[in-house]
């Protein structure tokens, strides 16, 4: 063999080791992008979730604050108050209700009533709970832990005659209410409780008590009755 035909084998190994080397380089190259590219993925992909975690976070503890500063208005018992008027001795009774929460409750609407049960200290079956006909609405706004009061006002002859004749009375009340950290949100507290009476209630010195009904005790979705107010 000549030394051009060695020259010429030796050149042509040469240059397939090289494209043989470059071709590793560019696929090892090749191999470190899609490594890289899968890297980036992994890391974008993780910073997307703890995007979503966090907002998740803000939002949970938005939720959280709401919760723990909002309005939360509930009854805060009863008082009875004996008042003469044209028709003779009635009792004024103060269903008196506290804002427990720590931002006000804005708007608010209440009012109350009372009847006389059929059945001794039983809620008739399919019982509405009604409005007065000429129902005193109260509005105003209620700040953190301040008291107010919706009034219902029961004849002591109507009492009397009720007791005396083994009927019960139940007297109930509802309040609803905007919540300061969400205009659009608007809220309802029911109470409603039978009277018991102790002693003459046509006397100024008779005194009462009271066990709640089965009924219309409630706070927001736990209500007996839809919203009837708005914010506006």
């Amino acid at each position: 063999m000549k030394i051009t035909d060695w020259l010429q084998a030796i050149s042509a190994l040469a240059v397939a080791v090289l494209t043989y080397f470059l071709w590793q380089v560019g696929k090892r190259q090749a191999e470190l992008t899609n490594q890289n590219v899968k890297i980036a993925k992994e890391a974008a992909d993780a910073a997307t979730q703890a995007a979503r975690a966090a907002e998740s976070a803000i939002k949970q503890g938005a939720e959280t604050a709401k919760r723990q500063l909002r309005a939360y208005v509930h009854n805060e018992g009863y008082h009875f108050e004996p008042r003469i008027s044209g028709a003779g001795l009635e009792w004024h009774i103060q269903v008196r209700w506290k804002n427990a929460g720590l931002t006000p409750a804005l708007k608010t609407i209440s009012t109350g009533n009372w009847a006389e049960l059929p059945d001794n200290y039983k809620i008739p079956a399919g019982f509405d709970f009604p409005n007065l006909p000429d129902a005193q609405f109260h509005p105003g706004n209620i700040g953190p832990g301040q008291l107010v009061s919706t009034h219902v006002d029961i004849s002591a002859e109507k009492i009397w005659d009720a007791y005396s004749n083994s009927r019960s009375i139940a007297v109930w009340a509802w309040m609803e209410y905007g919540d300061a950290l969400d205009p659009d949100v608007r809220r309802r507290t029911e109470v409603s409780n039978y009277l018991f009476v102790h002693g003459d209630p046509r006397q100024p010195t008779c005194a009462f008590s009271l066990a709640l009904t089965a009924l219309f005790n409630g706070v927001d979705d736990d209500c007996l009755k839809p919203i009837e107010t708005t914010n506006t």
